[in-house]
């Protein structure tokens, strides 16, 4: 049966404070060393301060609070879209009432 060894004291992957755990969605390339490098996704993990069965507060990887920017993104400008229409329809709305007037 191969197996294969690789020990890193510096690594800095998979982060979080004590007592609070780390969770990750996103595809991560994380580099053991120079021979051996994984590609980690759908992970949630905690080392220390571990409450029952219970994770502690989530601290979100990078990767995932990016991906959350693009919905945030298209959900605003399609809101500052729909307001420009409504707010160009009530001034016709106005001035094709004006010409009405005697």
């Amino acid at each position: 049966e191969p197996t294969f060894k690789a020990s890193n004291s510096s690594l800095r992957a998979l982060q979080a404070s004590i007592g609070n755990s780390y969770k990750c969605n996103a595809e991560e390339h994380v580099q053991v060393t120079d021979a051996f490098s994984v590609n980690i996704f759908k992970v949630w993990v905690q080392a220390f301060q571990v409450q029952g069965d219970k994770f502690g507060s989530v601290e979100e990887c990078q990767l995932d609070e990016n991906s959350m920017l693009i919905p945030i993104a298209v959900g605003g400008a399609l809101a500052g879209l729909v307001l420009i229409v409504l707010i160009a329809s009530l001034i016709g709305r106005k001035r094709s009432h004006a010409g009405y007037q005697t």
